[in-house]
């Protein structure tokens, strides 16, 4: 894929391949890739000079990106682009990673001029843009904004913004010069793709071209906000912090004819995310933290974002779900063909609340598989049941031996206080069976994948009791490290149990805390069985 005006062709005569982040030889002043930036690698005619070094250029602005011997240049990049490329409109001088740093999207950047934007969402944007955030905003009183954009017109006249903080996306952008539709790259319904190969095998035939530039940094959708929507719950507007209201988010409730409260919107995370409900309710408001001391009133300024809430735990609207205004708010999404089964910790009592905790939900899951081992080797007439045709499009797709099994799929966290791997080698099944039946046999694969590896995933027998040609039951675990793991994979590994063909797949849930809750919030809505404890 090309983009107009980004990157350059390789000056190598054996390659030209337009690579996003020429590099620019220093001897001969030619572009390459970079599989021949190097003097050696291209036959520089200035040989005698030749240093190993490189110098990448920026795709945006088309100048060098200054950088130091053994400095990263892809991050150097994306840090020049992060940091106020100068062909980026309303370019920044400062570190959006630390507070008080500005976006640069039209309207209010450098100068911090955010008009048109509803208060509410100012110290929200100047906290987490550009990142994983997207806001729900009135819809602007022009033709900019489609009415199919809005999905129904009828009854939404929001429409959703998020500024991308991934340097390949801020450069489409800049080159459109348009605002971007973006809706999820994938089959309703499905889940959600993480690299590329995903994109390209639920759109194949739909779109013209798909841009890799490699898996997402964290495997969840945006979280998205919602401070303006007619729909939401609200509050007494009484002693509310001054900067966060305006007309965007207040309103009136007529309880008598004579009676008229002015009440304010309270706001709401529609879908958890990227960003946490806990990183935004610790977000300083810094007008209530530089509010003159003797400009203070008597009453405590009420903070809304210390008020947020959770659609679907702490507040529910049938307009929401009749409209949603954001993707992923039906029941049923992000649902792989097999049936899943998602086990639920308790609710946690307190904050430190880990993984570690969850030992009885591991035990659970231990018992389920046994009792599937057991019932279906008893009792299921085996067949020769080969691999289908898989949804990768790479021909990477997993492949097993031509075998009489019946496949289950687990997705399990491994933490320092339970070993996975010794569990499921000593499997304790029962033994008293009946003269007409058989003994279970059962094979553990335990699988092997890299979603950022062209290598394709494959499986280790890790124990087995099985003989050739014996019908078993062939249970395939994928064991991934801590919370961060499951909210970086999950999606591939719900995509990849499809791949191997299982009839179910079975997976540990986490404690709904932080990323915990834009996790649950995906499985809860991919599972068709909730087995609490």
């Amino acid at each position: 894929m090309e983009l107009p005006h980004v990157g350059e062709h390789c000056s190598n005569k054996d390659c030209n391949r337009l690579d996003f982040l020429p590099y620019k030889c220093e001897y001969c002043n030619k572009k390459f890739c970079e599989n021949h930036w190097k003097a050696n690698d291209h036959s520089c005619e200035n040989q005698h000079k030749i240093l190993d070094f490189r110098i990448p250029t920026c795709p945006i602005c088309n100048l060098p990106v200054p950088i130091n011997r053994g400095e990263d240049p892809n991050y150097k990049v994306e840090n020049h682009i992060r940091m106020g490329c100068s062909k980026i409109p309303g370019k920044s001088g400062k570190n959006p990673g630390q507070k008080g740093a500005q976006c640069g999207f039209d309207g209010f950047g450098s100068n911090g001029d955010m008009s048109g934007i509803p208060k509410i969402y100012h110290e929200l944007i100047d906290s987490f843009w550009p990142g994983p955030l997207t806001i729900i905003l009135p819809r602007p009183n022009n033709d900019l904004i489609p009415d199919n954009i809005l999905g129904n017109v009828q009854v939404n006249s929001t429409v959703a913004f998020r500024f991308p903080s991934h340097p390949v996306a801020r450069a489409i952008i800049a080159c459109s010069n348009l605002p971007l539709a973006a809706p999820s790259a994938n089959s309703s319904g499905k889940p959600s793709p993480t690299i590329a190969s995903h994109v390209e095998a639920d759109l194949r035939g739909l779109i013209p071209l798909v841009i890799d530039s490699g898996s997402c940094t964290f495997g969840l959708e945006s979280t998205v906000v919602d401070a303006v929507s007619n729909s939401l719950p609200t509050m007494s507007s009484e002693n509310v912090e001054i900067s966060q209201i305006d007309e965007y988010n207040l309103t009136t409730n007529t309880a008598t004819n004579s009676d008229t409260k002015q009440l304010v919107k309270i706001p709401c995370v529609l879908r958890p995310g990227g960003i946490t409900v806990e990183q935004i309710m610790q977000m300083k408001n810094k007008n209530i933290l530089n509010e003159p001391k003797n400009l203070k009133t008597q009453n405590n300024n009420i903070d809304l974002w210390k008020q947020i809430q959770v659609y679907g735990k702490t507040f529910a609207n049938k307009v929401i779900e009749s409209a949603p205004t954001t993707p992923g708010m039906k029941y049923k999404h992000y649902s792989p063909q097999a049936q899943v089964s998602l086990f639920i910790p308790q609710s946690p009592n307190h904050s430190n609340h880990t993984v570690e905790n969850n030992s009885s939900i591991k035990k659970e899951m231990i018992k389920s598989i046994i009792e599937i081992i057991q019932n279906t080797s008893t009792t299921t007439k085996f067949t020769n049941k080969t691999l289908e045709k898989s949804s990768r499009i790479d021909d990477k797709e997993p492949t097993f031996n031509n075998s009489n099994e019946y496949r289950i799929g687990v997705i399990v966290i491994e933490d320092g206080s339970f070993s996975w791997n010794k569990a499921l080698c000593n499997l304790q099944l029962e033994n008293n069976i009946s003269d007409n039946q058989k003994p279970s046999k059962y094979q553990i694969s335990l699988v092997n994948y890299d979603f950022n590896s062209p290598k394709k995933p494959s499986t280790n027998i890790l124990s087995s009791n099985r003989n050739d040609g014996d019908g078993f039951v062939n249970v395939i675990v994928a064991i991934v490290s801590g919370i961060d793991g499951l909210g970086n994979s999950m999606f591939g590994l719900l995509r990849l149990m499809d791949d191997f063909n299982v009839e179910k797949v079975l997976v540990e849930g986490v404690a709904e805390i932080g990323q915990g809750l834009a996790i649950m919030n995906r499985l809860k809505k991919a599972a068709t069985i909730h087995i609490s404890h």
